[in-house]
This record gives structure tokens, sequence and C-alpha cells, in this order.
């Protein structure tokens, strides 16, 4: 047994019992009716990620509830070294001043969640030095905790296993773990520029694979993640030479990472998708002439494609791509940025084996969004720090689930181009030959336009279309058989049932 695991469980007092309900009552006007869950074993993963922040057992409470109420079954939540084990051997599993591990458990089996724990790599107690931006010493913002330096490979399996072992010998499942936070940015495989960790390609993957191997041997059914890669990589409208040297970088560190010894042993390959890119989508940018990398990581349309190559190039063909963190944040657009982005994941499911889509994030805490350096005071998709505050991101997630998510089986494409505004359309089905499609202009940063389209979907036939924001119009189609209705950035989603 580790030495971190303790047995034992902190279940629920009776008062906060009472607290749940009260909340639950007193914002049910605000709340939509609880979806059903979706199985454990679904053919496409929709999550959430609580987010990054000190939580409060309060705000914990209604996090879970919120979840619970979306359909979810997967829940990504972020154990942090430090949060966990602040001194060696001294681990912290109630501790409501960073997060109640004990409490997590007790809300998760209460909601009936599969956890997806979140680790990161910075040992509390290793070495760290300080390293200054302005002197050319790391790139980014400088870290006031200093510069970590890669740990001990067996303390950090001790980390991994011992949150693992807490979890489910309490009784929650974990079925997914991911292992760290975007370590490969700015690092070309020998050499890690990050402000916040150094470490190379090679002292990562002895340390994820020291956790790999140590998880495996008492859980062998877990599946465990890649280091994590941002994807497309980052946003192609910055300075040339900015974006010249992280495509470099990411090229040079995924051939050592990849392609040197040791071989990195993991499950999935976790993604962080950013949706600036090219700035769209759906739309492709040419890699710069004379550029002397393999891959441009400036597209979003190709990013499926090109991370399906890079595993089948390194002999990883039958290892699936899982997006673990996808952002929602353009204020007034969460939901076509949020929607946008799963019907893409989704269309790519069965070509490249994508199996997942976790939102980043539901919430922040309060002690994260308070304060005036973050500016994060609209992260998320709802506000639980003081009232419930729900953002369109929130109702975008509800259509999500009661509409996209009941269409297991991509069709095809039936319009859209690349590089272009126009009007685009996706097709989906179920195994009863009812029809979803999803409506839509492109998302371009800084433009907003509407069209009217007209689409073929049979004559006489009885049509719901659902907006975004989960408002519904039934219709029925003209005696051509088209529907008529106005399409924006919004995604509007059209069922035809047989």
């Amino acid at each position: 047994m580790s030495r971190g695991y303790q047995e034992g469980e902190r279940r629920l007092p009776s008062s906060t019992m009472q607290d749940i309900d009260s909340i639950r009552d007193s914002n049910d006007k605000k709340l939509l009716p609880d979806l059903s869950q979706q199985s454990s074993a679904p053919n496409f993963i929709y999550g959430i990620w609580l987010g990054r922040g000190l939580y409060s057992n309060l705000e914990l409470d209604r996090a879970f509830r919120v979840a619970k109420n979306l359909g979810v079954k997967y829940f990504k939540v972020e154990f942090k070294w430090a949060f966990i084990e602040p001194r060696n051997d001294k681990w912290q599993w109630d501790n409501e001043g960073t997060i109640d591990v004990e409490y997590v458990i007790s809300l998760a089996k209460r909601y009936n969640f599969s956890i997806i724990p979140y680790f990161n790599i910075f040992m509390p107690w290793g070495e760290k030095k300080h390293v200054n931006p302005n002197r050319g010493e790391c790139d980014g913002l400088p870290s006031r905790w200093g510069q970590h330096q890669a740990p001990d490979p067996q303390e950090y399996a001790e980390y991994v296993f011992s949150v693992i072992e807490k979890i489910k010998r309490n009784g929650v499942d974990v079925s997914y773990i991911e292992l760290d936070n975007e370590d490969s940015v700015m690092n070309d495989g020998y050499r890690s520029w990050n402000c916040y960790i150094n470490i190379t390609a090679k002292q990562l993957k002895i340390v994820e694979n020291a956790a790999y191997e140590k998880v495996k041997q008492r859980y062998p059914d877990v599946k465990i993640s890649s280091t994590t890669f941002n994807s497309p990589g980052m946003d192609s409208m910055v300075d040339n030479d900015i974006f010249n040297k992280f495509t470099y970088r990411l090229n040079n560190f995924i051939e050592v990472y990849f392609g040197e010894d040791p071989r990195p042993k993991f499950d999935f390959l976790a993604l962080h998708e950013i949706f600036s890119g090219s700035g769209n989508p759906y739309t492709t940018l040419e890699k710069q002439k004379a550029a002397d990398y393999t891959y441009n990581f400036s597209s979003y349309h190709d990013t499926y494609e090109i991370w399906r190559d890079i595993l089948d190039r390194y002999g990883y063909t039958g290892i699936p791509i899982f997006t673990t963190e996808s952002a929602a944040k353009l204020k007034g657009k969460q939901d076509a940025e949020l929607i946008q982005k799963v019907v893409f994941a989704r269309t790519n499911a069965y070509k490249n084996n994508v199996i997942g889509w976790i939102l980043s994030q539901l919430t922040g805490s309060k002690k994260f969004t308070e304060g005036k350096r973050r500016n994060l005071a609209t992260v998320g998709i709802i506000d639980i720090t003081q009232d419930y505050e729900f953002r369109e991101g929130y109702y975008a997630f509800y259509a999500l689930m009661t509409t996209l998510a009941k269409y297991p089986i991509y069709e095809k494409r039936l319009m859209g181009e690349l590089n272009s505004q126009q009007p685009w359309v996706e097709k989906f089905s179920d195994s009863a030959g009812n029809v979803l499609l999803v409506a839509f202009i492109p998302c371009l940063f800084g433009h907003d336009t509407h069209q009217t389209l007209s689409l073929q979907v049979g004559s006489n036939k009885d049509v719901i279309l659902k907006k975004s924001n989960s408002t519904m119009t039934r219709m029925r189609s003209d005696r051509n058989g088209y529907v008529t209705f106005t399409v924006t950035q919004h995604p509007i989603f059209i069922e035809i049932n047989q």
C-alpha cells in the first residue's frame, strides 16, 4: 500500500446535505432540469474540468451539482502536488484551504461521477531557481514562486499513485488520468524556456513513465495520458519571430519525446485546445516558405490530422487522441466557440480516433478569480462564487448534451468551405435513422455576420430548430422539402425525425 494513501472517507455531514438542498431549491428557477448522465463507456466522452483554483467546499457543492445537471459523467479535477503533499510524506486529504479530497470523493459518489485526476510535476520541496525573462533566461511571465526543476521520478510516481489509490479505494471510478499541464510548451526537447518548469523531454518521460508503471501495476485498466500538447500550437497571428521560435521548438520536442529513448508510455495523447490558431477553426494556413520544420501547427482545421500523423509515424498507431482541455471564453460567443469545437472534434472522431472532449473550465473559485493580476472574473460557463450566474456557454453545453450527444453517428459535411465565412453544415444521425444537422457560420474573431439558409430535409417533414441558448422552434418543410432560417456564428441544431 502507498505510504501516501490512508483508509477512510469523510462523509458529507447532514448540515452540508441540507445546504446542498437549499442551494438547489433557491436556484432551481435558474437551473434547467437534470439530464440523464452519460454512460460510463460512451462512444464519445463529454466532460468538464472543474477549473484551476482554491475551492471552498460550498463552491465544490455548487460545481458538482451543476455538472450533474448538465448530464456529464466525467469530471476532471486538479490535484495539485502542493495541495496534496506540501512536504515530503506529509499528506493532506481534507484541507479546505486548498482542495478537500475527501469532500470531492463524497460528492463524486453522491452524483455518480467518474473523476479524471489532473496532476502537475512541480515537486513542492524540490529545487527551484529564480529566472528572469527580461534577461532571456525564459520566455513568458516570471514565476513568483521560482522555476521548478525536474522532480524525482519515484516521488512523482508516489504522488500520482496515492491520489488514484485514495479515490478508487473509496469507491469512485477513475478511468482516465492526465499527468501534466502543457510542459511541452516552450521546450525544444533538450531545454525548457518555460519560466515555471525546467525539464527536458527525457526527464519528463522518465518521470511520467515511473508514474505509468506504478499505477498500471495496481490498476491496469486505468488509461494514462501522454504529456499534454497544445493544439494547434499557438496563435499564428502573433509576430513571425515568436511563431517561428515556438514552432521550431515544438517540432524539436516531438522528435526527442517520441523518437529518442526511453519511449514514452501512455494510453492516449492528451491535447489542450486553443481556439486561436489561424483565428478560425475552419481555416488553413500554408507553411511559411523555406521553413525548416515538419509540422506547421498554425491551423485548427488540420490539427487532428497532424497529431494522428505524429502518432502513426512514431509507432503509436492504435493510440487515441483525447482533447482533455478546451476553453470557451469568448465573451458573447461562448456558445459559438464551445459547440463549433465539439462539432469539429466529433467530425474527426472516426477518421483520427478522437475519443472525447472536455470543457475548460466549468467555473472559477473566488480565491482564484478575485486577484486583479489574473483578470479571470469571467472564467468558465458559470459563476458560483457568489450567486449563480449562468453564461451563454452553460446553455450551449445543455443544448449540446440534449441534441448532439444523442446522435453518435457522423455522416458527412453538407456545406462549408475552408478559408470562408460561408455557412457550414454537418450531418449526424442515430441508430434509428433520425438526422441532426448542425449549422453555423465559422467563428472569426472580430467578425459577426448572418445569412439566410435553405436546407433540403425532405417534403412535409416536422423539424425542430434548437438554438445554442436552448430555445426551440418547430417548423414544417415546404412541399419542395426545404426549411429556411437565419444562421449566424451561434450554432443551430436541426432535428429531423423519420
